[in-house]
């Protein structure tokens, strides 16, 4: 098995993988432009939309690795479409990839961009695969230093997940579990580079960028170290490893990447709630009994009561309660106590168990 990124074989001008790519996008146009009605223009983001992406060869049949983010905009007097999740199975069926993300926007709300990363990266990062070429451009610019602090706060519950539903449990891994779960690593540390930017007002969006500036911004006292993790991770990310994994090493790595995640996460999260944090247990602890939080979850209720925040703030505080284990500020018998009782909360029973805590929970964020 080889693996090369997508900015090697551009450069390097494949033929094949350029054909295999090329023959994707027709195939995910048509299958947009028959289940939807009024589509202006099919944008392609993400690692793949910047010319990012990893492409994987089994058996001399190249794939991507990663998923395919689409970006549907349609007209704005038709109706919302319903056919999404269809969309989304069909391409799934027909390209033989394990994960795709379909969503859609109306052509006017282009014109009413928030200020967050992902409109950032849409603006920046993004290619028109299908109609007007020119859409992306009638999106209002922003500065980087415009995007809100809050986006680092929820990029840190986001890549929470690597840590709680990588691997079943700790054991040997072979060539694809190994290649997963290297790469769900590689998220957790690159969302470091993307905190590190956004704090700063300084982030981007190609990933060899943010590594680049972003080491430029690491703890001297853990230069050497850091720049290690960063450096590796750009590397694995573009060019993914499927070389297997002794359990030795797959418990020195999440312990590497744990420690790294939870040091400047904690310098992010002292910073948004101006309160030093020094543990994510800590974190937990706050940010579980803050009553602020519990009001927002009961607002954003109010306002959207198709999602259910108080689900999400408990499974948020879980997954606090089990980083806090892996980085041995809690023991796992605490946390699993705390886990059990805050599941409970949301009809949640699960084992008196870590790994099945951990793989239910995993399960959860998914859905």
């Amino acid at each position: 098995m080889c693996l090369l990124g997508d900015y090697f074989v551009m450069k390097n001008n494949s033929a094949l993988v350029q054909h295999i790519f090329d023959d994707h996008m027709s195939k995910i146009v048509n299958v947009c432009l028959s289940a939807v009605n009024g589509v202006v223009a099919i944008v392609l983001y993400g690692g793949y939309g910047r010319d990012e992406g990893a492409w994987v060869e089994i058996n001399g049949k190249y794939a991507p690795y990663n998923d395919y983010d689409i970006l549907l905009v349609i007209n704005d007097h038709v109706e919302s479409p319903e056919s999404i999740e269809e969309v989304k199975r069909s391409i799934v069926n027909m390209i033989d990839i394990k994960w795709v993300d379909v969503g859609y926007i109306y052509r006017k709300d282009l014109h009413k961009p928030r200020m967050t990363v992902y409109w950032y990266d849409l603006i920046h990062g993004s290619k028109v695969i299908y109609g007007d070429n020119k859409i992306l451009d009638t999106i209002p610019h922003f500065h980087q230093n415009k995007i809100k602090k809050t986006e680092a706060e929820v990029l840190f519950f986001t890549r929470l997940w690597p840590f709680i539903g990588v691997i079943k449990s700790m054991c040997d891994l072979g060539s694809e579990e190994s290649l997963f779960f290297r790469y769900q690593m590689t998220k957790s540390i690159l969302s470091i580079a993307d905190i590190l930017l956004i704090m700063r007002g300084k982030y981007v969006s190609s990933y060899k960028d943010k590594v680049k500036n972003a080491l430029l911004l690491i703890d001297d006292d853990n230069k050497s170290n850091h720049s290690h993790l960063l450096e590796w991770a750009i590397i694995q990310k573009l060019t993914p490893s499927t070389s297997s994994m002794a359990m030795k090493d797959v418990i020195k790595l999440q312990n590497q990447v744990a420690h790294f995640y939870a040091h400047y996460m904690l310098i992010m999260l002292s910073k948004i709630y101006r309160k030093k944090f020094l543990t994510i247990n800590q974190f937990c602890e706050y940010y579980s009994s803050r009553y602020l939080n519990k009001l927002m979850v009961i607002i954003k209720s109010l306002v959207r009561p198709k999602v259910n925040y108080r689900r999400i703030f408990i499974l948020n505080i879980v997954q606090l309660y089990i980083l806090s284990s892996i980085l041995n500020e809690v023991t796992k018998e605490d946390a699993v106590k705390k886990c059990i009782e805050q599941l409970n909360k949301i009809d949640i029973y699960p084992e008196y168990n870590f790994d099945s805590i951990r793989l239910i929970v995993a399960d959860e964020r998914v859905k």
